[in-house]
């Protein structure tokens, strides 16, 4: 009887564990972000290009700008969510 209820126990400890794991590891992974910007201001030619990712590329977001008109991409798991060209 008390070796059922030690198992229910372990079973439920390392389900809390892994949960609070994952937490931890959605928390605190860091943003990865990369920008470069090029131009000219008296010609109005302005290039720029950023790029985050998070928690290895899983989440990944660019930002591109090309004389005064900016576009987008947002990607989930390569799949793309949101982007300003359709």
């Amino acid at each position: 009887m008390v070796h059922i209820l030690l198992l229910i126990l372990k079973i439920i400890g390392i389900i809390v564990l892994s949960i609070l794991g994952l937490a931890l590891l959605i928390l605190f992974f860091p943003i990865i972000y990369v920008g470069k910007a090029n131009g000219n201001i008296e010609e109005k030619k302005i290039t720029g290009n950023i790029r985050a990712g998070w928690l290895f590329h899983l989440l990944h977001c660019r930002l591109w700008i090309e004389n005064t008109e900016i576009h987008y991409n947002i990607r989930l798991l390569g799949i793309k969510i949101k982007s300003s060209e359709t």
